[in-house]
C-alpha cells in the first residue's frame, strides 16, 4: 500500500523527524555567515541540463560555502553542522543519481565507485572534525574544491548527454 506524503507527515515518528531536520537546517542557516565571500559559486559550465540534479549541486555548494565560511571565521559549531548536512546530502545526492542511470540502464559501476571513495575521505574529515582532532583546514577546502571540480565538472558531465539522450532534462 502506497501512502500519500501528507499522510506520512501525520505518523509521529517521521512528523519529528521533519521537525529535527527543518530545526538544525533553520540553525545552519542563521550561523552560516553567507555575507561572506562565497568560494564556491554556481557556474553555468557546472550545469548537467538535468534540473533536479542541477538544484542538488546547487544545495552542495551551499553547504561548502558554508563550510568554507565557517573554516575561515573558525566557527567549529557551524563547520560541523555543515559537514554532518553535507555528507547525509551528498549520500542522498549520489544514491539518487546512481537510482535514475540504473533505471536507463547506464553502467555505474565505476561512478558508484567514485562516490563511495569521496564519501569515504568526507567521513574521515567529519570524524576527525567531530572528535577534535587536528586537521589541516586548508587540506579540507582543497578537497571540497577538488571534489566539486571531480564530481561536477568532469564525472557529471560524463552521463549527463546519455541522460539526455534518454529525454531527461
Amino acid at each position: 500500500m502506497l501512502l500519500a506524503p501528507n499522510v506520512l507527515k501525520e505518523i509521529p515518528i517521521i512528523r519529528w523527524k521533519l521537525f529535527e531536520y527543518n530545526k538544525r537546517i533553520k540553525n545552519i542557516i542563521q550561523h552560516c555567515g553567507t555575507d561572506r565571500n562565497s568560494k564556491f559559486l554556481w557556474k553555468d559550465s557546472y550545469s548537467i541540463h538535468i534540473q533536479v540534479i542541477d538544484n542538488q549541486h546547487k544545495k552542495i555548494l551551499y553547504f561548502l560555502n558554508n563550510i568554507s565560511n565557517a573554516v575561515q571565521s573558525n566557527n567549529d559549531y557551524n563547520l560541523k553542522e555543515n559537514l554532518v548536512s553535507l555528507k547525509e546530502f551528498a549520500q542522498y545526492h549520489f544514491e539518487f543519481k546512481e537510482n535514475i542511470l540504473s533505471k536507463y540502464n547506464y553502467d555505474i559501476e565505476n561512478l558508484a565507485n567514485k562516490h563511495e571513495s569521496g564519501l569515504q575521505k568526507l567521513y574521515e574529515i567529519q570524524h576527525k572534525v567531530m572528535k577534535d582532532e587536528y586537521f589541516d583546514r586548508n587540506e579540507l577546502l582543497e578537497f571540497l574544491s577538488n571534489w566539486v571540480d571531480d564530481h561536477i565538472i568532469q564525472e557529471e558531465q560524463e552521463y549527463s548527454s546519455y541522460l539526455n539522450s534518454k529525454n531527461i532534462f
